[in-house]
């Protein structure tokens, strides 16, 4: 018996996606598709909405992963700037060139 009923309601639901994809493609307003085609506004969002849940039904679902940022890699401050990688510590004048950076940032990398 729920076989039955499970088909019953997608073939419902089947129309009713049919009746949805003609008002789109009809240009109208909700009201002026429903005066024509004889359907209530209120059955019209009946359906829609459960054609809009059936949807969100068969939306794989998943789990939420908390994802936590790993520290900063360089924090600036007035007077310098510190960088930290695998527990070892930089700091720099505020004033330093970039090239200087690259290059002690090259260096963590083989350390």
């Amino acid at each position: 018996m729920d076989t039955i009923e499970s088909i019953k309601t997608e073939i419902r639901h089947k129309k009713w996606r049919e009746m949805y994809e003609a008002y789109l493609s009809s240009g109208q307003t909700v009201t002026e598709w429903c005066a024509e085609n004889g359907v209530t506004k209120k059955t019209f969002y009946y359906r829609l909405r459960q054609i809009r849940n059936e949807a969100i039904d068969q939306i794989e679902q998943h789990d939420i992963i908390p994802v936590t940022s790993p520290p900063p890699l360089a924090a600036m401050t007035n007077d310098t700037i510190r960088i930290s990688s695998s527990g070892i510590d930089i700091e720099f004048p505020a004033d330093i060139s970039p090239d200087m950076i690259t290059a002690a940032i090259r260096g963590l990398r083989i350390c």
